[in-house]
């Protein structure tokens, strides 16, 4: 292989990396490229496609230099095959150079989208930590009882679909003994709640809320500064799951005064965060769709012995999300 096929095969090289993930096999390969290739590999398997300050800094100095190589070399352009020879340098500064320029727009390529062969999605902050975890809160204490749970989900799945106004999607898979308890529909908000029940209090829910908001003004739910939150792969899109709950600790006294009145009293009061906790939430957003899979009913504390039957852990909340399917193909 003669000089200029040696570069025409490198630059092969990476545009088969950038659209197909994977250099194909070639017998005349140059031993000198398989270690440029192999830093190819590890850039194209890195996911730079935020927009921070740093990624959009990184990839207007690359973009610099990649003009300054084209200021000094023209034919290093990316309308012909990189590394024609019609500039006068040595063997060895030439391929550095026509090196330089496919990585340089490798990497641009790599700072402005995702992964082609590994699609990443962008990832969306769904939890806030807070700066610890104790925080002050404003709690109404007593009031008048809670609306019974069939109020709050009075709709059956077929009475649900025939009102919904956009494709909700239904699981296949529900962990034993959950069974659907009903479900509510917002249409303001276009939002969904199917709601699975489990012996006494133990519930989850799935959310589905369709919306055209920007994802920088979703709300965001604040957690402990301990908590844990994973990221987690529903086809293609990056959610976040994360276990714990903020427990209240409610002085019994206030709350027999304010059953003795019938109103509610507002206190103010401590909220600890606890990672030891059986209430749990995974969000994702796809579709111009905000999902959510959550506890929605259920002790706050793991110090209950009598639902564990109930007890669900992050691999269902993750087997739920994936198996959930349009309900019309049902």
């Amino acid at each position: 292989m003669n000089e200029q096929e040696q570069i025409k095969q490198f630059n092969a090289d990476i545009d088969n990396l950038i659209t197909d993930g994977e250099i194909l096999p070639h017998t005349n390969r140059s031993q000198d490229d398989y270690p440029l290739l192999a830093l190819a590999e590890v850039l194209v398997e890195t996911d730079l496609s935020g927009e921070s300050q740093q990624v959009a800094a990184i990839r207007q100095h690359l973009i610099n230099v990649a003009i300054n190589l084209k200021t000094m070399h023209p034919t290093l352009s990316h309308s012909q095959p990189i590394g024609i020879k019609t500039m006068t340098m040595n063997k060895t500064l030439r391929i550095l150079a026509v090196s330089a320029a496919a990585f340089i727009i490798l990497t641009i390529a790599i700072l402005t989208i995702p992964p082609l062969h590994a699609i990443a999605q962008e990832i969306i902050n769904f939890f806030i930590p807070a700066t610890s975890d104790i925080s002050n809160v404003e709690l109404h204490v007593g009031g008048p009882d809670p609306s019974p749970l069939d109020d709050r989900y009075p709709l059956s799945l077929e009475a649900l679909t025939e009102q919904v106004e956009f494709e909700i999607l239904l699981p296949t898979f529900m962990p034993q003994p959950y069974t659907f308890d009903g479900a509510s529909y917002d249409p303001e908000r276009q939002s969904v709640f199917l709601n699975y029940r489990c012996a006494g209090p133990w519930a989850i829910g799935i959310s589905q809320h369709r919306t055209t908001e920007n994802v920088d003004n979703f709300y965001r739910n604040e957690v402990g500064a301990s908590a844990e939150i994973e990221q987690v792969t529903i086809g293609t899109a990056i959610g976040q799951y994360v276990r714990g709950a903020w427990i209240v600790e409610v002085d019994p006294n206030v709350r027999q005064q304010a059953d003795e009145i019938g109103t509610a009293i507002t206190v103010m009061t401590e909220s600890v965060w606890t990672n030891d906790s059986q209430w749990q939430r995974l969000d994702w957003y796809t579709d111009s769709t905000l999902y959510s899979i959550l506890t929605s009913g259920g002790l706050m504390e793991n110090t209950e012995n009598n639902y564990q039957v109930c007890l669900l852990e992050k691999e269902d909340f993750v087997e739920i999300a994936r198996g959930l399917q349009p309900a019309s193909s049902g």
